[in-house]
């Protein structure tokens, strides 16, 4: 299990590593046990800062905070921080925001990191909802909007990155799900470090609850399949997504904390 939490982690990171990479702007930093990414966008989740490896006692954590808090200082932009929960001694995690907040870091929302070797068969037909892949910018500001949505942020949060032809190229599977003409949900999926990784699953409020989203999801999932050859894929849920990803046959694998430096977490 202890391989599986490792690599959890490093699929996120090198997930959005990758994704960002496409901003013209994007810088990384590697410092003192941190992964900082700047991108210069008002979207909080484009600029992540994470924990690459284990946090050895409640020092080891406020060394690293201090370093969060220092570069916090000099950014304009808010921050978007991600810990894996493993990673904690057992003697802070009950404590770990607690020890966040000292640094104002206020908790933004937690996510499960998940894995399977095979998708479950997806059986229930849903015949009203069309799988469309995204292959131009105004489909995929449409997939940003949904994004933007079920985030609560604002409309045009996506935007920077979403509506760059460059994005959208054909080693990214993403795909809207369709009711009635009607943009519903999304998905996309994309091959990161041997395993296909699934990311910006959304589906806007009042179609929710309907199998739209574990359609879009096994689509997008299936297509990146056929192209790749890779069967194997992993995820990081929110709580919301978590029992849709459960039907499709993931597994829960490693436990993540975020915080965020906005004010309106």
């Amino acid at each position: 299990m202890q391989r599986e939490i490792r690599e959890s982690n490093d699929q996120m990171i090198a997930a959005f590593t990758q994704t960002l990479a496409k901003l013209p702007k994007h810088k990384i930093i590697e410092r003192e046990g941190l992964v900082i990414i700047n991108t210069n966008t008002d979207n909080v989740i484009f600029n992540p800062i994470f924990f690459p490896n284990q946090i050895q006692d409640e020092a080891d954590l406020e060394t690293r905070l201090k370093t969060v808090s220092d570069y916090l200082k000099k950014s304009k932009v808010n921050r978007w921080i991600v810990i894996c929960e493993d990673f904690l001694p057992e003697a802070i995690k009950s404590r770990v925001s607690e020890i966040f907040a000292r640094y104002e870091l206020g908790f933004f929302f937690k996510m499960t990191g998940m894995a399977t070797e095979k998708l479950v068969p997806f059986e229930k037909a849903i015949p009203e909802l069309e799988c469309r892949r995204i292959e131009n910018v105004e489909m995929g500001r449409v997939a940003g909007e949904i994004n933007a949505i079920a985030y609560h942020m604002p409309l045009d949060s996506f935007h920077p990155l979403f509506t760059r032809e460059t994005y959208w190229d054909e080693k990214l599977f993403g795909y809207l799900g369709y009711v009635e003409g009607k943009p519903v949900s999304t998905a996309v999926t994309f091959e990161n470090q041997g395993k296909l990784y699934l990311a910006w699953v959304a589906t806007l409020p009042e179609y929710r609850n309907k199998g739209y989203a574990k359609k879009v999801v096994w689509h997008s999932v299936e297509k990146a399949q056929e192209n790749s050859g890779i069967s194997s894929s992993v995820l990081h849920a929110t709580e919301e997504g978590f029992p849709v990803y459960k039907k499709l046959g993931y597994s829960p694998v490693a436990s993540f904390l975020s915080y965020t430096s906005s004010t309106d977490n």
